[in-house]
């Protein structure tokens, strides 16, 4: 089975399914209704994401009992994935206390770390390491952030999902040049294209906390495994999402900084000021997409050819991303003065 057929058949079983599952939805009242701090008008059913999380743990888990999956991926997958998407789907129905999500999110952690250890050298290539200990530690922190900020990320349409698909479309290329098996990151982009269509179609859906941070696990995961495996350095992934993770720890800092609660609802991500500033979802979610596109992945490829230049290349990504986010949300929030003045 070719990768164009996978992509394309996991492509249209998530899109009918969803569609299903969006009546269900609707016919049940799951409802995200909108509100002074929401980027949407009316009610749209949210929980969409459960679609594609389900079918992609479905497909590790045969991947792995047929031998064309990663018997580890897909174990951490099912745990660690499957648990952040029932707390997030439970999430969804009836709010649950923030240290309630976050002890939740802290064992997926603990699956994915536990089951990729021992992990390699942060710096290998770099003439430097660090304990071990300190590594595991790390990797679990960047677990929840990921899990946490693609669930911030995810508040216009198309935005987390083509973010998404782009990380696991690279992670299909790289996992094919290296003579891997590249079926798992293939059906996962094509599972959440399925969903993309209902997201930014008249027919809005979203995909709620259970596909949210469903997508960041599944996301570091493929990351983490592919650099495991020594066909991806860690920086690589770094850089192919910084457009996503750059915006929501710039935010979360702000806030802190600002004694606000970072994860109580608001408006003041970038893409959130964009869309506020006049820009429509879907052309905040196409400058978000050509930049990891036309920007991230190129620098990415270039740490992949020269391993050495890694961290420097991340370094520079991550100052550059820092600054463009400060003068896009101090740009916009002039300009929104401007026209109320």
């Amino acid at each position: 089975m070719t990768i164009a057929t996978i992509v394309i058949a996991a492509f249209v079983i998530s899109w009918l399914a969803t569609g299903a599952w969006r009546a269900l939805l609707v016919r049940h009242a799951v409802l995200d209704h909108s509100n002074e701090r929401s980027s949407h008008m009316g009610s749209v059913p949210r929980g969409g994401g459960v679609v594609f999380c389900a079918m992609a743990i479905a497909i590790a888990v045969v991947g792995a009992a047929t031998g064309w999956c990663d018997p580890r991926y897909a174990i951490i997958l099912a745990i660690g994935g499957g648990l952040t998407a029932l707390v997030g789907f439970v999430d969804d129905i009836r709010p649950l206390p923030p240290i309630v999500r976050l002890l939740a999110h802290a064992a997926a952690a603990v699956v994915l770390v536990v089951g990729l250890s021992p992990l390699p050298d942060l710096l290998a290539g770099v003439g430097a390491s660090i304990p071990a200990i300190l590594l595991q530690v790390l990797l679990g922190v960047a677990v929840i952030w990921s899990i946490n900020l693609w669930n911030f990320m995810d508040g216009i349409d198309g935005l987390a999902s083509s973010q998404a698909i782009v990380v696991f479309a690279a992670a299909t290329v790289v996992a094919a040049v290296h003579g891997y098996e590249a079926v798992q990151p293939a059906a996962m982009a094509g599972l959440v294209m399925g969903f993309l269509v209902w997201n930014t179609s008249t027919r809005r859906l979203f995909m709620g906390d259970a596909g949210s941070g469903f997508l960041g696990f599944a996301v570091l995961l493929t990351i983490a495994v592919l650099w495991d495996r020594g066909d991806l350095p860690i920086w690589s992934g770094v850089i192919v999402t910084a457009t996503m993770w750059v915006d929501a720890t710039v935010t979360v800092v702000r806030r802190t900084t600002s004694g606000l609660r970072p994860w109580e609802a608001h408006q003041s991500h970038v893409y959130q000021h964009l869309a506020g500033g006049g820009w429509s979802h879907r052309r905040v979610s196409a400058v978000y997409l050509l930049l990891q596109i036309g920007i991230m992945c190129p620098i990415a490829a270039a740490a992949m050819v020269w391993p050495s230049s890694g961290p420097w290349l991340a370094g520079l990504v991550i100052v550059a991303m820092v600054a463009v986010a400060i003068g896009l949300r101090g740009g916009v929030d002039a300009a929104v003065t401007d026209r109320r003045a």
